[in-house]
């Protein structure tokens, strides 16, 4: 139980680092991508819908990031519990 402990621990902080990295990193392209468009289309778009769709996108993303990085982590934690029980 020690080592499924363990397991568990690490898997959570290390996907949590990742999830937090993943979210910068796509604020910043999209940031990036925002400031290269002409002014034209912030006239005709409504700013409230941009950053709704933004905010919207990237939370999605960050929620299907969570589901497999969770996958994964069971997928190592049986992994780990097979090894130790060939040996």
């Amino acid at each position: 139980t020690l080592l499924r402990s363990i397991s568990n621990y690490l898997g959570q902080v290390y996907s949590q680092k990742i999830q937090l990295n993943v979210a910068d990193r796509l604020r910043k392209l999209a940031f990036e991508q925002l400031q290269g468009l002409s002014l034209i289309y912030f006239a005709k778009t409504r700013s409230g819908d941009l950053i709704n769709s933004l905010t919207a996108e990237i939370y999605q993303l960050i929620q299907a990031f969570s589901v497999i990085s969770f996958i994964l982590t069971k997928v190592s934690i049986l992994l780990v519990y097979i090894v130790q029980m060939l040996m």
